[in-house]
């Protein structure tokens, strides 16, 4: 009974824990880097927080009304379910880290991404991930809807102080946030007379009246207030930017504070107080479209963390952006800009941001020109949806670069490299070890590599080549020990793996193809013997008949994923390997039965899948191998209708297995 009493109680925690998760690097990584629909996460976001501004209301209730307690129960066990999957992502995440922990350190997430969800091909686990997003989404939009059928109210913002609370001169007062109202009694002056602590976000901003009333909440002498947000609403019919120049003037804070954010604020220039702020390390400017030019933020002497996006008045970035100082931005580790739609050039003064360590640009599609350069290599570098920029990269440890202009890079330094283009040059490097590089190329004549070498890349352990429209081969000569993971995608012209890769690649375990309909075997001497998942998808001339020999006495492949299996029967006795766990056969049109005598032989067999074999209708007379205890028919018509529940024929020989799905 104790437990259910403070069961809602932990309510809050268990959202809180699910919005730290939701804003680890690695998960949003994992979306942008899949391609995943990042709108879920925004989405999964915002349903989090509806369901937590009724968590204070119900838990109240919870001791007097049975319904709302076991809506709380409900409520954690969706919550419950989000931190899982997240969990399962950041999981995932970790399972490329090498036993070697320098190497563990000294690569960022993104090195992991490509080992994903092994037994199934990127698409296909991409859409479980999406629908299990979905599905922990929907779940919280039925709860959140029945809080008027339980008369759950919204927390409120705190908008009027209690009588007398400011004459408690020695009261330290904590709240989450304020927002301005209309008239005295409402307004930001309620702020005046108490002695803030902690963080605070003044909301509604657009409220006050009269600029001098913001000089009343004196936010500059509020010294235990370390942390500050000030909030304008958006898209209002009217807009003052002289008066809200002289309310952000009036509410310049203490020079004890160390975090603040500016949103959406619409005045054309920022006030002066905000470059003299001694011990500010994070500051975010977001949504000020109004602004014209940047304030010399270089003069900050220990500011760490500096975010400036949807600055659409902004054109160019010139030296009043570092100030007059000789060491500008000395304490910057991390720089980012995002969604600047005007933004067209940069000056980049020589010898600043001497500590960068991250550099984030995204969506600012008519910048040009230069990058700042580096002494020492950055550890990140994002530049995504920059259409225009033409630059020499500054070197970096970790490189994404997606829809970009033409890019400089160097590969010096270079260890991880996630690059979308329509052209690039494959440069030697002794350092990187993982290559993602998608190929947008809109005709033959952008894309002249037709040999990949793989010798350029001797530490290389994942490789993943998509789009190349001429790529036919990848050649090696010499043994690479440090490969796992290869992927080649979207290549029409691709025809051969390296000859000897059984020998010359003993550390793959990862080997996915797809689309790359011109493959027709494997080399002579097979697959290398360490490989343990493999993906064939959508390969037309890659014949089934190609794969006897490619395994040979191959003693650790446990899973495969095949689809356009041009055969009526499969498989072939002593096609597939013993040590065989999981096989998946998709999308093939042409298969009708399955093989009794390839199947018995697989005495590991645990989990099968077939999806989409329309005029698949026959299962083996004998039965399936008993190992099984994971079997899922879907989009099988034909086979659907003789596996109905106790009606259908082949009920009896499968009806024993665990985990049954037939839909």
């Amino acid at each position: 009974m104790a437990l259910e009493l403070v069961g809602g109680a932990l309510l809050s925690v268990f959202l809180d824990v699910a919005f730290k998760k939701l804003a680890s690097p690695q998960i949003l990584d994992f979306f942008h880097t899949r391609k995943l629909d990042e709108e879920l996460l925004n989405k999964l976001k915002t349903k989090l927080n509806s369901i937590h501004s009724l968590a204070d209301d119900a838990e109240r209730k919870q001791f007097t009304d049975l319904n709302v307690r076991n809506w709380l129960l409900e409520v954690k066990e969706v919550v419950l379910d989000a931190e899982d999957l997240l969990d399962d992502i950041q999981m995932l995440c970790k399972r490329e880290v090498d036993a070697d922990s320098e190497s563990q350190t000294s690569t960022c997430c993104t090195f992991k991404v490509l080992n994903f969800f092994k037994s199934s091909p990127i698409s296909s686990s991409n859409k479980e991930i999406e629908s299990k997003m979905q599905k922990v989404l929907e779940n919280l939009e039925f709860l959140s809807s029945q809080r008027g059928d339980l008369g759950l109210k919204t927390a409120s913002n705190v908008k009027k102080m209690p009588s007398g609370l400011g004459k408690l001169k020695n009261l330290k007062v904590v709240m989450e946030s304020f927002m301005v109202g209309h008239g005295r009694e409402l307004g930001i002056q309620q702020l005046g007379e108490l002695n803030l602590d902690g963080s605070l976000l003044i909301g509604e901003l657009q409220n006050i009246e009269n600029s001098v009333d913001a000089s009343e909440a004196y936010l500059k002498n509020k010294t235990l207030l370390v942390k500050l947000e000030l909030q304008w609403r958006r898209n209002r019919d009217s807009i003052d930017s002289k008066k809200e120049e002289e309310v952000i003037k009036n509410l310049q804070p203490s020079k004890n504070l160390k975090e603040l954010s500016i949103l959406d604020y619409v005045g054309k220039q920022f006030p002066n107080w905000l470059h003299s702020l001694p011990n500010v390390v994070s500051l975010d400017l977001d949504g000020c479209d109004s602004c014209e030019c940047l304030p010399p933020l270089g003069l900050l002497p220990f500011l760490k963390d500096l975010n400036i996006a949807g600055l659409d008045g902004i054109m160019s970035i010139d030296d009043d952006f570092y100030g007059s100082n000789s060491s500008s931005f000395k304490s910057l580790q991390s720089l980012a800009f995002s969604n600047m739609r005007q933004w067209e050039k940069w000056e980049c003064k020589a010898g600043v941001f001497p500590n960068l360590q991250t550099l984030y640009l995204h969506d600012c599609p008519k910048l040009k020109g230069v990058l700042p350069e580096q002494l020492v290599p950055l550890k990140n570098i994002q530049i995504t949806y920059c259409q225009q920029l033409e630059a020499s990269v500054p070197r970096a440890l970790d490189l994404i670069a997606l829809d970009c202009g033409k890019l400089h890079l160097d590969w010096a330094t270079m260890k991880s490299l996630i690059m979308e283009a329509s052209l690039v040059e494959i440069v030697r490097s002794d350092t990187v070890e993982y290559l993602d590089i998608t190929l947008e190329s809109i005709s033959d004549d952008c894309d002249s590599l037709r040999i990949f070498p793989l010798d350029f890349f001797p530490t290389l352990r994942n490789l993943y080549l998509s789009g190349f429209l001429n790529l036919q081969m990848i050649t090696q000569d010499h043994v690479h020990n440090h490969l796992e993971d290869m992927t080649i995608e979207e290549c029409p012209k691709f025809e051969s793996l390296s000859a000897n890769m059984h020998m010359l690649l003993p550390s793959l375990s990862d080997l996915n193809i797809e689309d790359c309909p011109k493959l027709e075997s494997f080399p002579e001497g097979g697959l290398p013997s360490n490989l343990k998942f493999m993906t064939l998808n959508n390969c037309s001339r890659l014949l089934v008949g190609s794969l006897k020999g490619a395994f040979r006495d191959n003693p650790s492949l446990e899973s495969l994923y095949i689809d356009k299996v041009d055969v009526e029967c499969f498989p072939d006795e002593g096609l597939l390997p013993l040590s065989l766990t999981q096989l998946t056969i998709s999308d093939s049109p042409n298969l009708q039965k399955l093989n009794y005598k390839g199947l018995y032989q697989l005495l590991s067999l645990k989990s099968l899948t077939l999806d989409n074999c329309p005029n698949l209708q026959c299962l083996p007379e004998e039965g399936l191998p008993k190992s099984i205890s994971y079997l899922h028919i879907g989009r099988c018509t034909l086979l659907e209708q003789r596996c109905q529940q106790e009606i259908g024929e082949y009920w009896e020989k499968f009806s024993h297995i665990q985990d049954l799905y037939i839909h």
